[in-house]
């Protein structure tokens, strides 16, 4: 089978939604894929729950939102 086009499709996963995001240009191979997770959408509201913290404070702040950091990094 060999994709052309776009395709975009959500799972639930044990922390939360993973959105996958493939385009395809008819070759074996997708041109472009994509996976955002629930841990890379946690670490985009740190920012924001942040200011005013002490460091001891940020770290627990950051476990508690449960992120793995493998998952971040995709």
């Amino acid at each position: 089978m060999r994709p052309d086009g776009e395709a975009y499709a959500r799972i639930e996963s044990a922390r939360g939604d993973m959105g996958c995001y493939v385009i395809g240009r008819g070759a074996e191979e997708a041109y472009r894929a994509r996976f955002r997770t629930g841990s890379f959408t946690a670490m985009a509201m740190i920012e924001a729950k942040s200011p005013g913290l002490f460091l001891a404070d940020l770290v627990a702040l950051i476990a508690s939102f449960d992120v793995v950091a493998p998952e971040i990094d995709r």
